[in-house]
This record gives C-alpha cells, structure tokens and sequence, in this order.
C-alpha cells in the first residue's frame, strides 16, 4: 500500500466506526408530554363550544398555555370571545387588533409593534397570553380576566362570560 492510502484508511476507519451521536431533546414532539395533551383537549372543547378554530389554533393555545401556566381553556375562551378566533379582527370602537384583541395603545410601551405583527396569530397569541397571566397573577383569576379586558362597569360582565365559556378551569 501506498503511504497516501495508509493515511485515508486511518482518518476513515475511525469516522465510520463511530457511533451515531445522540439525538438532541430539545425538539421533543410535545404530544408526548402529558400538560401538552390536556392543554391541547381543553383548548379544542372550548374552540367546538365556540364554533371556531382548528387543530392548529389549538395547537398554538395548548404550547402558550404550558409556557405561561394558564389553563388553555381560559386562553381559547378570551379568543373565541375577543375575535371569534378571526387572526385578522378588528375592533373599530377601541382599535383592539388579532385574536386576542390586543390593545395597541396601551400595550405599545411592553410591545414594539414596529418589529411585531399583531395580525400574526402566534405572536398575537404569545403576547396576549403573557398580559392575561400577568392580569390574573396580580389580581386572581375572575378580576385578572375582567382587566384583561379593561376597567370600567363592564368587567365583571366580561369576566363572567369568559369563564363561562371556558367552563372549571384546570391547570
């Protein structure tokens, strides 16, 4: 043998006689995870009471109700009652926007709407479910909803009607 192929055969048989690396965890399937499958069942009662959403919505309800620590059912609940699900809603009297009908206003110094699309529904989402769990943290579940809204007479109407649509609330 030559010396040229002595020394392709002693970088090569090492390499092919590796084994494999292990596969990274962190891209995980997240049905595998039970939180993910409830979040994900809660979320799709509540888009089928309301007549609106798909697999995907749920999907997206189900991954932000696990990072927050919200029920899923009570972020479904705020987005069929907010836009009816509608990615792209508008509320011509207050100026709220996506579906969870942010208020650009008042959410314009946490958020650079510049550089993030609320008509995106999961940056939508994302951001309306980080105001919700702050809300309910501060104030509790039933008044943390209704400020989610605003404040004003009509909060506990407005809480009222989201907890009844997102029927007992589980983690």
């Amino acid at each position: 043998m030559r010396y040229g192929q002595l020394l392709l055969m002693a970088i090569l048989i090492p390499w092919f006689s590796m084994k494999p690396a292990p596969i990274a965890t962190l891209a995980l399937d997240p049905y595998q995870s039970v939180e993910f499958r409830t979040a994900l069942f809660e979320a799709s009662k509540v888009y089928g009471k309301g007549g609106c959403g798909d697999a995907k919505l749920a999907e997206m309800t189900a991954r932000n109700a696990v990072r927050t620590g919200l029920p899923a059912n009570l972020i479904a609940s705020i987005v069929v009652i907010e836009s009816t699900c509608n990615p792209l809603a508008i509320n011509k009297t207050t100026g709220d926007v996506g579906i969870m009908q942010l208020d650009l206003s008042a959410q314009g110094a946490a958020y650079d709407f510049q550089s993030v699309n609320p008509f995106n529904p999961e940056r939508n989402m994302e951001m309306g479910s980080n105001i919700l769990a702050a809300s309910v943290k501060t104030y509790g579940v039933r008044k943390g909803v209704g400020r989610y809204n605003g404040v004003g007479p009509n909060m506990d109407i407005y809480s009222a009607r989201v907890l009844a649509m997102a029927g007992p609330l589980r983690k």
